[in-house]
């Protein structure tokens, strides 16, 4: 799975979620497994109010974010956060503003917190927009030929891929691009 499909469906059933058993959750089950001294403390926050965790932690995000941005206007740069992201305008008040600065006002903010994050850069514009939508049109070329060949194989009768088609049916898998531009499926459920 990606490491954001697993973020997602931990957060969701560990963080999120308004009931305080594993019941139904697999990857509470697999968190609390992993991680049960971290599990207990969450379920002992969530034991009076099953909603503060959630409330607090997207407090303290906007916290941070509010941080990383008045830094960034201290230094003039034109950015502005969506959610847990900054944007920087495509201005000529950004010229100066490079990747190495933005990761290091934000590394040095979360770091205040005891935090060390992952930070990731996408890029946006004309030629950004391009080259995504080629990518789509090359993603939806590989996916069609794959379906085509995957209905092949189960008009063999092939139960495996019977239910993988079930699988991708279901929207049980995704499909994207890999480095060299082959087709990768993954299962959204492991």
């Amino acid at each position: 799975m990606l490491r954001s499909d697993i973020k997602v469906l931990i957060f969701r059933e560990v963080f999120y979620s308004k009931k305080l058993t594993t019941r139904g959750k697999e990857y509470a089950k697999m968190f609390a497994k992993e991680f049960p001294n971290i599990y207990k403390i969450v379920r002992e926050l969530k034991r009076n109010d099953r909603t503060k965790l959630a409330n607090d932690m997207m407090k303290i995000e906007s916290e941070l974010f509010g941080k990383i941005l008045v830094e960034l206007y201290a230094k003039k740069f034109k950015v502005i956060s969506i959610h847990d992201a900054i944007v920087v305008l495509d201005v000529k008040q950004n010229e100066k503003c490079t990747e190495k600065i933005v990761k290091e006002i934000m590394t040095n903010v979360y770091r205040k917190y005891g935090l060390h994050p992952n930070i990731s850069i996408d890029y946006y514009g004309q030629e950004c927009m391009e080259k995504t939508m080629e990518q789509n049109k090359l993603l939806k070329s590989l996916v069609k030929d794959y379906m085509i060949q995957l209905q092949e194989l189960v008009e063999q009768g092939d139960e495996e891929v019977i239910a993988m088609q079930k699988n991708i049916n279901n929207g049980i898998c995704k499909f994207y691009l890999g480095k060299n531009s082959e087709l990768v499926i993954h299962s959204l459920r492991i």
